[in-house]
């Protein structure tokens, strides 16, 4: 993957995984050094979280058993959701800050999409609802 600049033609940053990546999202808010995160979800059965515009990996969450098809950041930041495909029918809930799982639920197929409500407390996955821990 590449990210550009409006300011220039060339890409500024690549970033990697072992496969493709199949979707990524920016964090609303910036990390402790005052930097965007982006994270990026692939086909490698990770999603990795990425300081920008440094490019450093900043941690790699780990654990979908397929290819990791949806990700969305909670409106604070503080949680990332992620959902697996076929094989994996899971949708996790991880800290952003400490890439720890908080939360896990099998659901009854892949996972295509995951959204956040404006409150933070509740996740939408294309086949279920769950709520956030408080």
């Amino acid at each position: 993957m590449q990210i550009w600049s409006l300011a220039y033609d060339d890409p500024v940053i690549g970033l990697a995984h072992r496969k493709q990546i199949y979707t990524l999202r920016w964090s609303p808010k910036t990390n402790g050094g005052g930097q965007r995160v982006l994270a990026t979800a692939s086909y490698d059965h990770t999603v990795k979280l990425w300081e920008i515009p440094g490019g450093t990996c900043l941690r790699t969450l780990m654990g979908h058993t397929d290819s990791v098809m949806a990700l969305a950041f909670s409106p604070s930041g503080n949680l990332v959701a992620t959902g697996g495909f076929d094989k994996d029918k899971e949708v996790r809930l991880w800290n952003a800050e400490t890439g720890k799982l908080v939360r896990r639920h099998n659901v009854r197929a892949g996972v295509y999409e995951v959204g956040w409500n404006s409150a933070g407390d509740c996740v939408a996955a294309s086949v279920v609802v769950i709520r956030a821990p408080s």
